[in-house]
This record gives C-alpha cells, sequence and structure tokens, in this order.
C-alpha cells in the first residue's frame, strides 16, 4: 500500500573518528522510475533527514563505501504526520 514518508533513520557501525563515511541515496518507485528524494554522504555514525512527503509503495537506499562493504545497523523510514 503506498505510504506518505517524510523522513529517515539511517544508524551505521562506525566511530565519527574512524574516518569511515558512506554515500546514500534515498530513492521511491515512481510507475517505472526510480526517482531520487535526496542524497548525500555520512560521517560513519548515521543521520536523520526529514524532506517532502512522497506517497510511494517501494523506496530504496543505495549506499556506496570505499572503504569496506556498505554496511547498516537500522534502517526506519517514518511516514508523515
Amino acid at each position: 500500500t503506498p505510504t506518505n514518508i517524510q523522513c529517515l533513520s539511517l544508524v551505521e557501525s562506525w566511530h565519527p573518528w574512524s574516518g569511515v563515511t558512506q554515500k546514500h541515496e534515498l530513492q521511491y518507485l515512481n510507475g517505472t522510475e526510480w526517482k531520487t528524494i535526496f542524497k548525500g554522504q555520512t560521517d560513519g555514525t548515521g543521520l536523520t533527514k526529514l524532506f517532502t512527503p512522497v506517497m510511494a509503495q517501494k523506496f530504496r537506499v543505495i549506499l556506496e563505501n570505499i572503504k569496506y562493504e556498505p554496511s547498516v545497523n537500522e534502517l526506519i523510514l517514518f511516514s508523515a504526520e
């Protein structure tokens, strides 16, 4: 069922002083095309990002890590209030 999503919380396993960063991109499926909601880079600890609400049924997060395999301890999508 399509849901109105407004926030992403991403928890990573590294410390800020470890120098590990990950590029991330949150996307949603619009028909047959993936559209980007936002993208950026973390400091290895994660992020919480509020964005303009998006109504969709399918979302995906793309991660890129140069030093290690991409890793996430926890990923939560929050519905719009």
